[in-house]
């Protein structure tokens, strides 16, 4: 009641009363703060709708507040969405839009959907590997303290290399031409007749969807079965349903048990999440020492994922005392097995010359190798490589091409660039539409400046409908929430003018405040003026003002080094100095502020903060003259007149004299009518003629 305009203190009492059970009243708080755009709001009145609670159960309507949240980069709400297209549950059946959204949220490090992604690989729709257990995760998912194995990773070779000779062959006949049904028909009688490998095989089958329809339950109870059977790999992937509550409730205790005798019977990946349930206080109290315990005896043990977590706890110190020396050697045994995610890194660590000489060569090698295996970190860092012609020939084409292929594999980054390409038609050719397609794809995954890009396509109409301001704020308010600058300012403008939006200064200020702390050298320039005059409910203070003009001003901002000049030249919000002034003038002046040439000049006409030189003060009055600046036109004339710096020249004298008078100037209109005494018609004629390169035009 007391912050109603809080969106975050709706969804918490929302919550509050969805933990009581008081659903009607969540129901409500949930639907206020999900009207107002708070992502954990929609994502929550979604799960309501979908599950009927405190709601008629609609799954149409759930569908639709999940993808406001998704829009929102709420990840956990994007792979919901993956699994609702997968069943069809509120949408439309469509396997490529449930791909597109898995793919979303894996790559903001989503577990679940990367398990789910693991299914897809096994259809080829997705990379994977073809060796055993030991090897790299295709998908390219890190593995350390927050992570573990997932059975997608632990593949189908491992399983049918158990089976026996015979039946090895026909399903290795029937996998490689992905006949699934083949592959069912000579597993289920096995696994009726009690054969534990092909239990945890038809168990595999039914968690990746190969042949059948997707099941965790199916496949918890094929691994249970071999399970008490002693099967050390079905133990292992037990395990992991019950870690993460696939098929079977949530349940760590009984993860613990099942990777304890998998890890016993010498199954490396069950140490990995072993080691990760120690790091993570999951059913057991946290050791993060035991948890590296369990990383070392299965990164020795050869499994490359384990090495490479080890490597990147040697790499930052977590855990273990920070060693760049053994983090490259546990990096290097894990890329020897072509694990993507460590020949990336090395790459890396190369093209920054951490703890090697830098090497953008030796960088770029690594960067193919990762790229090659299809991880979309490889495939952007050699395509900026490639782009850059770092360690590599460049390559406008290919590294657009690697761009793409990053970007189709869900790399934000690589989507901006695409994007990017396409909007400006440099590497690509000129596509609005297109470009909005990737912007979009990008700013879904929280990338402010896709966001911000989005917005601007919006606001100027270009790839869509048509321009919208409705959207264009979206887009705005989402990219400024990251705190992207150029969005908050953006966002202060519009504030400030009421331009889509009631005006309202105090957000105004609020958004400008924030973009001035991150940066924005407009914003700070913004800021400096509230300061200086004392406007928006701000007292004056000179001293704020000239922080924020000076950090502007370091920035190159023209406006800003102009106006810190002032101060110093009138001692208000710092101590008077002619020689500060003049130093700022300068800059501002080189930068071509009219105003700052005009002081600068009279600066060194009247020696204040620098040595008195009228022909400096008439070349810099000149510059602005010429540009249109009265003041400077005026005082370029009596230098003219007077003889001060330039041979005396009435028709000079009364040019530019006539031209400030022109513009309003009343000092140059006296001297003017003095001058005109003193000359002849002919001059006067002249000056006239003269005149006419600076007039405006009429016509």
């Amino acid at each position: 009641k007391q912050h109603p305009g809080e969106l975050r203190f709706q969804y918490q009492l929302a919550r509050s009363l969805h933990k009581a059970e008081r659903l009607k009243e969540a129901v409500k708080f949930y639907g206020k703060a999900g009207a107002k755009g708070f992502a954990l709001a929609q994502r929550s009145y979604g799960y309501l709708y979908a599950n009927g609670n405190g709601v008629e159960q609609d799954p149409v309507k759930a569908a639709k507040w999940l993808h406001r949240a998704a829009e929102r980069c709420d990840v956990d709400a994007q792979f919901t969405l993956g699994m609702f297209y997968a069943k069809g549950q509120g949408v439309d059946k469509n396997e490529a839009e449930s791909l597109r959204w898995y793919r979303i949220a894996a790559a903001q490090d989503h577990a679940d959907a990367r398990d789910r992604l693991n299914g897809f690989a096994n259809l080829g729709q997705y990379a994977t590997p073809e060796t055993d257990h030991a090897s790299a995760p295709s998908s390219g998912v890190s593995l350390n303290s927050r992570d573990q194995f997932e059975p997608g990773d632990y593949t189908a070779a491992r399983h049918i290399d158990r089976l026996l000779a015979k039946q090895k062959s026909k399903v290795v006949k029937a996998f490689v031409r992905k006949n699934f049904q083949a592959v069912l028909e000579t597993l289920r009688p096995l696994a009726k007749d009690g054969m534990a490998p092909a239990q945890t095989l038809l168990g595999y089958m039914y968690r990746a969807g190969l042949g059948v329809e997707q099941s965790d339950f199916e496949a918890v109870d094929w691994y249970r079965k071999a399970s008490r059977q002693d099967d050390p790999d079905a133990q292992y992937l037990l395990g992991y349903m019950h870690q993460r509550g696939f098929g079977v409730p949530q349940y760590f205790a009984q993860a613990l048990q099942l990777y304890r005798k998998s890890a016993g019977q010498g199954v490396a990946a069950a140490r990995v999440n072993l080691g990760s349930m120690y790091a993570n206080a999951q059913g057991i109290s946290r050791d993060r020492d035991e948890a590296l315990a369990q990383y070392f005896s299965a990164a020795e043990a050869g499994l490359a994922g384990a090495q490479h977590s080890l490597a990147e706890a040697y790499e930052n110190g977590h855990g273990v005392p920070r060693d760049l020396n053994e983090a490259l050697k546990w990096y290097r045994l894990a890329a020897a097995q072509n694990f993507a995610l460590s020949q990336n890194r090395l790459g890396e660590l190369y093209g920054r010359g951490k703890g090697v000489a830098r090497d953008h060569g030796e960088a770029a090698k690594w960067y193919r190798l990762a790229a090659d295996q299809g991880l979309p970190d490889g495939q952007y860092n050699l395509a900026s490589s490639i782009a850059a012609g770092r360690g590599v020939t460049r390559d406008p084409a290919e590294a657009m091409a690697l761009y793409t292929l990053a970007a189709e594999n869900g790399h934000a980054e690589g989507q901006l660039r695409v994007a990017l390409a396409l909007r400006k038609g440099r590497g690509a050719e000129r596509s609005y539409s297109d470009a909005v397609i990737w912007f979009q794809r990008a700013a879904v995954q929280c990338n402010a400046d896709a966001q911000f890009q989005l917005a601007s396509m919006y606001r100027l109409g270009q790839g869509v409908a048509k321009a919208s301001p409705a959207e264009e704020l979206k887009w705005l308010k989402l990219a400024a929430e990251q705190d992207h600058a150029e969005a908050l300012q953006a966002l202060s403008v519009r504030y400030a003018d009421g331009r889509g939006v009631k005006k309202d200064p105090a957000k105004a200020l609020k958004s400008m405040r924030r973009a001035a702390a991150r940066g924005h050298s407009s914003a700070q320039f913004n800021l400096a003026e509230v300061y200086a005059q004392g406007r928006d409910a701000v007292p004056q203070d000179y001293s704020k003002a000239a922080e924020w003009y000076r950090k502007a001003a370091l920035q190159g901002n023209r406006k800003a080094q102009y106006e810190l000049a002032q101060l110093y030249r009138e001692g208000l919000g710092v101590a008077r100095s002619y020689v500060e002034a003049v130093m700022w003038f300068s800059q501002a002046a080189e930068r071509g502020e009219l105003l700052a040439q005009h002081s600068l000049a009279t600066a060194y006409r009247l020696g204040a903060g620098v040595q008195r030189d009228y022909g400096e003060a008439v070349s810099w009055y000149r510059k602005a003259a010429e540009k249109g600046e009265t003041g400077s036109q005026r005082d370029l004339g009596l230098h003219y007149l007077r003889g001060e710096g330039v041979l005396q020249d009435y028709i000079q004298a009364r040019l530019w004299l006539g031209l400030a008078a022109a513009n309003g100037d009343t000092q140059a209109e006296k001297a003017l009518r003095r001058l005109e005494k003193k000359m002849t018609p002919n001059q006067i004629a002249e000056t006239e003629r003269l005149e006419q390169k600076y007039l405006p035009d009429d016509s």
